[in-house]
């Protein structure tokens, strides 16, 4: 699932394309800022729906960014299948009024959501390491009495895992301030319908008026009897709940095997982007290092054992670099993948994996997925 992204664009010549966006949904309450600060001089700027759009006439060109999950739903704790997705594409184009195939995507996050038996807590502590980065504890909000969301972070990309359901819990804790798009409160039976519901401008049905902020009704409130229980727009959250998301910073980071350059919002709700940003979410946790289960295969030497505990953690690595001969090195690297593969085959994988795999099928392999 996608959930933060920013997107730049640039308005081809004309005074078509600017009177559209003049007039989108989301520049209603537009505002001007003579300053700026910056070089692009006085911009228009305006929220809708959680996103921020800006736009600087003098140059004509813009950026959106915000939450394509909170922009479709109203936030973004429960599931945003891919027909959903597809309708939040749409969505925000016709809200903006900027074409989607201009709307190039500079940073993006894509996860997936993961219930689990038991709380997420001890396999967020147990992480250490990717690709010889240590996962870091995030500050907490202020009513968590410890870390919630745990970081790795790469120059063009972070890795992170998070209790999502304390964190939804915690910051929904009243409604939410607007109502999931129309075509996302059709029955399930009839979200075969989704494309007569949001139609591009342009092709002779009005949008604005889908788009008028409103008002919260009784039945999205929240369910505040139990902590544990909440309903978001009847979507029972579960009580464990943990995400893993990759968070693309640059656009180079989003440079992957099969996606299309530059990647675009008309690029985004396609089944085969949806299969890539699942595979690459795979790989990127399956290089994940995590504290080692003790439960070793048999016959090791206390030497392997504590090459076992310790090469889990990134210092271990950094302390002895420096003072190692480049060769041994090497082969206490090479020595500590061998025994971590004796180790998953006779201990099992880690409990988050089964999981993942599990969630990731139906993105590895859409089918029907409806297209924008």
């Amino acid at each position: 699932m996608y959930d933060f992204l920013q997107f730049r664009f640039d308005l081809p010549p004309g005074t078509d394309a600017e009177r559209l966006l003049a007039t989108a949904p989301a520049l209603a309450a537009a505002e001007y800022a003579t300053t700026t600060g910056g070089t692009g001089g006085p911009r228009l700027k305006a929220s809708y729906r959680g996103l921020r759009l800006d736009y600087w006439p003098d140059l004509r060109r813009g950026r959106v960014r915000g939450s394509l999950h909170s922009f479709a739903y109203g936030h973004n704790a429960g599931p945003f299948p891919a027909a959903a997705v597809a309708l939040a594409c749409r969505e925000l184009a016709a809200a903006v009024g900027v074409a989607p195939e201009l709307l190039v995507v500079q940073r993006l996050e894509a996860g997936l959501n993961l219930t689990l038996p038991t709380a997420p807590r001890p396999i967020l502590e147990g992480l250490t390491q990717h690709k010889n980065r240590p996962f870091v504890a995030v500050v907490p909000p202020a009513r968590a009495p410890r870390p919630l969301e745990f970081v790795v972070f790469h120059t063009d990309y972070r890795l992170k895992a998070y209790d999502k359901g304390t964190y939804a819990r915690l910051s929904n804790a009243t409604a939410p301030p607007w109502a999931p798009l129309s075509g996302l409160l059709l029955p399930v039976g009839l979200a075969g319908n989704l494309a007569t519901l949001c139609p591009w401008p342009g092709t002779g049905t009005a949008l604005r008026d889908q788009y008028a902020p409103a008002p919260v009704r009784e039945e999205l409130l929240l369910d505040s009897r139990t902590v544990q229980n909440r309903t978001f727009h009847g979507v029972e959250l579960p009580a464990h709940l943990l995400r893993l998301e990759a968070v693309y910073l640059r656009a180079r980071a989003l440079i992957l095997p099969g996606l299309p350059g530059p990647l675009t919002l008309a690029d985004l709700p396609a089944p085969g982007t949806l299969a890539i940003f699942a595979q690459h979410l795979r790989r990127l946790w399956l290089e994940v290092q995590h504290r080692a289960v003790m439960e070793f295969p048999p016959n090791l030497t206390p030497n392997e054992a504590a090459l076992l505990v310790a090469g889990a953690m990134p210092e271990y690595w950094n302390a002895i670099r420096p003072t190692a001969a480049p060769a041994t090195y090497k082969r206490a690297r090479a020595k500590y993948r061998e025994l971590r593969a004796a180790q998953t085959q006779h201990a099992g994988p880690h409990p988050l994996t089964p999981l993942l795999e599990a969630e990731l099928q139906p993105w590895l392999a859409p089918a029907d997925v409806y297209k924008c």
